[in-house]
């Protein structure tokens, strides 16, 4: 009885992020990345997120084993497959990303674009950015498992523009 309690808790700690789930939170997790990551930046250069950049889009699935041949696949994320531009790093990436996040949640002025993954209106997502194969992998992870079912669904939209 108690290896299955403790299953089910590791179960429990893997299907989510750790990020904020409040709109309170949120804000105050913005405050503090910008405050970390942003400085006195300018507003984001977007153009290397473009389109055309964008070599897929995949899921990232949990699966859940119900027992022998029952599997459960639960969306938990999505990675986009970003094509290098010149000086872009796995580290430059992630921080501008962060960065377009927190100023875009904290108000106007900063640039936006249609459907872009990593900015949820009502959720949250964590940014990890990996130098993959000839790509560099933006992971988003939802706090909430909706947060990743609709980062998914943006990043398809996103795109596909």
């Amino acid at each position: 009885m108690r290896s299955g309690f403790v299953g089910v808790l590791v179960l429990a700690a893997c299907a989510t992020s750790g990020g904020p789930r409040t709109a309170n939170e949120r804000a105050a997790q913005a405050r503090d990345d910008a405050q970390r990551v942003c400085g006195g930046a300018p507003p984001t250069d977007l153009r290397p997120f473009a389109r055309e950049n964008i070599e897929r889009v995949e899921p990232v699935y949990f699966v859940i084993q119900h027992g022998r041949g029952n599997r459960e696949e639960q969306v938990r994320g999505v990675r986009l497959y970003l094509r290098p531009q010149p000086g872009m790093s796995a580290q430059w990436i992630e921080q501008t990303l962060i960065c377009h996040r927190a100023r875009r949640l904290l108000g106007p002025g900063e640039p936006e674009l249609a459907n872009e993954p990593w900015v949820l209106p009502a959720g949250w997502v964590d940014v990890a950015v990996e130098d993959g194969q000839g790509a560099f992998v933006v992971t988003l992870r939802g706090v909430e498992p909706r947060d990743s079912e609709e980062a998914l669904a943006r990043a398809r939209a996103f795109a596909a523009r």
